[in-house]
């Protein structure tokens, strides 16, 4: 589909809202439902519900997890009032009651039940059996509204009730989640970002509680449930395809929760420390808004972060959370469009940083532009400048995306002496870019095409491969880059016309 998605975390985030705004936008349920079911999870069953929330309507995901109580979910993966228990219980209250449909909806941290299994309010049943892969369940709930229910591929009875365990509360060790997902037949790009987000997990979780990674235990994030919000999240952004993918402030909660640990801040120490680098937007709204898996997959999916750019909008998609708070709407928005092409370019933002040294070596200036480069710099300028006292120095300027700034900051460091940075953002606008291969008489040589509006506006041939020809054939680099400038004008359509 590609283009730009913008997640709004306005509302803060999590799995099930990640998983239902990505739903909302328009991606099949069947999509995600196919990937899962590459993953030995045991037994569950996944569903979407139309619901509102405050004035706004979402797409609600939940996971219905083979258990004692029958249908269970970890307090993780849904967003927890403040004083509220792991598993969503408020305290002194009966958790046995939470899988019952007969409990006030209204509360704070109460779920959506008014649509939950479809059997307790009278509805006609459709129940079809789907064998995918010689395993999994299928069944469609008739609500008016859309309700698709699956079996997971465990060997649970159809309505999900085990044995007198609890698997949607089971606490998997980081290498446990590597091996299941390194077991599956999950496609490439699922199984690596899968990966690398457990494992940047595990790495937070490690220095909270100081230890190593391999003896880091989820707790709430480790359960079926959490895991299927987040490889489901991965599925989905497969079948999305967008080509960027940028967030807004996120907005974390305040109060306590308790949880495994006992009771904790709000954002709990998981979810603050994934927030390394990403904005975080202030709120005097109690609860827990931001679990640690909305956190980990903002981390994992986002590559800058800010306010939603100029961009044309093409579909909105609102996750529904669990919790229903009266006049405030409790939903993760996704916006995907177009970034806007503007009358002189396409609007975009950057990063900003300056620092002042005096007394680094040409040659270490150099070698900073190799290792900002590889920091993600967009670009890197020096000037000279003179200092307090008369000493002459240098300022260092560099270009880079929001998501790179912190590396980018640590490089700066790292290679000169200064002790401040200076950062701003700055909006620019810049031509459509694309490359393509001319012919010349000394060889093959990619060009730079810059474009607005479809109309050829510049185009620039690659130093590396002027180079190597002018060295190869031993003439000055200045004719290859002539020749290869006029091929460009023979060769590609549009340059030069008005």
């Amino acid at each position: 589909m590609g283009g730009l998605l913008y997640i709004d975390p306005f509302s803060g985030a999590s799995g099930d809202m990640f998983v239902g705004a990505l739903l909302d936008l328009g991606v099949p349920l069947a999509a995600v439902r196919r990937e899962l079911a590459k993953v030995d999870f045991g037994g569950y069953r996944i569903g979407t519900t139309r619901v509102m929330r405050g004035s706004v309507s979402g797409t609600l995901f939940d996971v219905e997890v083979a258990g004692a109580g029958g249908r269970t979910r970890s307090g993780d993966r849904r967003q927890r009032s403040s004083g509220e228990n792991g598993r969503g219980d408020k305290p002194g209250r009966d958790p046995g009651r939470g899988h019952k449909h007969g409990d006030e909806d209204g509360s704070e941290g109460g779920r959506e039940r008014s649509h939950g299994h479809g059997r307790a309010h009278g509805h006609n049943q459709d129940q079809g059996h789907d064998h995918e892969h010689g395993q999994g369940h299928e069944y469609g709930h008739e609500h008016g509204h859309g309700s698709a229910y699956q079996r997971g591929n465990g060997h649970e009875d159809e309505r999900g009730h085990g044995q007198g365990r609890d698997p949607g509360h089971e606490h998997r060790s980081w290498t446990e989640i590597e091996r299941l997902i390194k077991r599956s037949g999950l496609s490439e790009f699922v199984r690596r970002k899968s990966l690398e987000a457990f494992e940047r997990l595990a790495e937070v979780e490690a220095r909270i509680h100081g230890i190593g990674r391999g003896e880091v235990r989820f707790h709430e994030v480790g359960a079926t449930d959490s895991l299927v919000d987040i490889i489901g999240t991965f599925a989905a952004i497969e079948a999305l395809e967008p080509d960027e993918i940028m967030c807004g402030p996120v907005t974390l909660g305040s109060g306590t929760v308790r949880c495994d640990h006992g009771e904790l801040p709000v954002p709990a120490p998981a979810t603050i420390g994934l927030m390394r680098g990403i904005p975080i937007r202030p709120t005097d709204r109690e609860g827990e808004l931001t679990t640690p898996t909305g956190a980990l997959l903002i981390s994992s999916l986002a590559s800058r972060f800010g306010p939603i750019p100029a961009m044309t909008v093409e579909k909105i998609g609102y996750g529904a959370g669990h919790r229903d708070d009266p006049g405030f709407p409790n939903v993760l928005r996704m916006v995907l469009g177009r970034r806007t092409a503007l009358g002189t370019g396409t609007a975009d933002s950057v990063v900003e940083m300056t620092a002042n040294v005096d007394d680094s070596t040409p040659e270490t200036l150099g070698f900073l532009h190799e290792r900002l480069a590889a920091a993600g710099a967009l670009d890197v300028f020096l000037r000279p400048v003179t200092m307090k006292k008369g000493r002459l120095g240098v300022e260092i300027t560099v270009l880079c995306p929001e998501g790179a700034a912190g590396d980018v900051a640590a490089a700066l460091f790292a290679e000169t002496t200064t002790f401040g940075i200076r950062f701003c953002r700055k909006e620019r606008l810049t031509l459509s870019r694309r490359s393509a291969r001319v012919r010349t008489r000394f060889g093959t040589v990619r060009v730079k095409i810059g474009e607005m509006g479809g109309r050829v506006i510049s185009v620039s041939p690659e130093y590396e491969d002027c180079r190597l020809l002018a060295t190869k054939k031993n003439v000055p680099l200045r004719r290859v880059y002539s020749v290869a400038l006029a091929a460009a004008g023979r060769e590609i359509p549009g340059l030069g016309e008005e």
